[in-house]
């Protein structure tokens, strides 16, 4: 009686810890899903919720239903098959529908699946280099789960996007507490809150906001602007190159003088701090 109420506790050990596992698996792939734009909701429906709280039911149940079973004076066979029926089912239930709702969300993503896409970028304004706040804490990161950078200047992707409107080039500065418009770029940096808007001075001239990608064509990369920067999708591509290098650029030239500049000699946009810069430092 003592080896089969022992062989009884081992399987509903592991069922538990098979549980415990499936908890953590969800934390670790839901776990930011109260950032802004990171929650896996589709049509409507919060799978990071249902997700979590199908696991945590079938946790406190199963836990209830050990507890139960070793509270007993004398179980008897009748009372392991109800403890070992019950902790099954909520595994297999929990299990089941995390994986029915992970084929689902790949599914119905764009991507059809998840995604891990790089794109490096270079902020210049008025001539001078400027980097986005360095990241605090644990994480070593700006932005969400989905949308970050580890102060590297490089854009990282990562996830299964509900959209590809949601990891545009606007998304992504908006998630590191910065903005970026057609005439107005604005961020958060070490040197405080930046801003520019078309027709401030560079240089002693009225200056304009430019966003460029290079891109790659066959073996060739190529500088090229972007007409609707906001709406941008970095390329599917997790290295640079291939991936884009993107380049958002406050200047007194002109956008062919700068591209010129650009497809001639990648460095001659180059740091000039003694040039009578008006960039709006808050």
């Amino acid at each position: 009686m003592g080896s089969k109420k022992r062989c009884v506790v081992k399987v509903l050990s592991v069922l538990f810890l098979l549980l415990a596992m499936l908890s953590f698996t969800s934390l670790a792939a839901y776990g930011h899903g109260d950032e802004e734009g990171s929650s896996a909701d589709f049509n409507g429906i919060d799978f990071t919720s249902l997700s979590l709280n199908l696991v945590y039911a079938a946790s406190i149940i199963s836990a209830l239903a050990l507890f139960w079973y070793f509270t007993l004076k004398n179980p008897h066979q009748f009372h392991k098959r109800i403890v070992f029926d019950v902790v099954a089912v909520v595994v297999v239930i929990a299990t089941l529908f995390m994986i029915s709702s992970t084929l689902y969300l790949n599914f119905a993503s764009p991507t059809k699946g998840p995604v891990h896409w790089h794109a490096d970028y270079e902020i210049m304004l008025c001539d001078q280099h400027y980097e986005l706040a360095e990241p605090k804490g644990m994480l070593n990161r700006v932005g969400t789960n989905t949308m970050h950078e580890h102060n590297d200047n490089r854009i990282h992707i990562e996830g299964v996007p509900r959209t590809l409107e949601e990891v545009a080039l606007g998304e992504f500065f908006e998630k590191v507490d910065s903005h970026l418009a057609m005439e107005e770029f604005s961020m958060h940096s070490n040197k405080g809150e930046i801003t520019v808007k078309n027709g401030q001075m560079c240089n002693g001239k009225a200056a304009a906001l430019s966003v460029f990608v290079e891109k790659q064509f066959g073996r060739e990369r190529k500088w090229s602007k972007l007409e609707n920067a906001v709406e941008y999708v970095i390329s599917p591509y997790g290295t640079v190159p291939p991936g884009d290098r993107l380049k958002i650029i406050f200047s007194e030239k002109t956008e062919q003088e700068l591209l010129a500049e650009l497809n001639g000699n990648d460095h001659a946009v180059a740091d000039n701090t003694n040039n009578n810069v008006n960039v709006v430092v808050k």
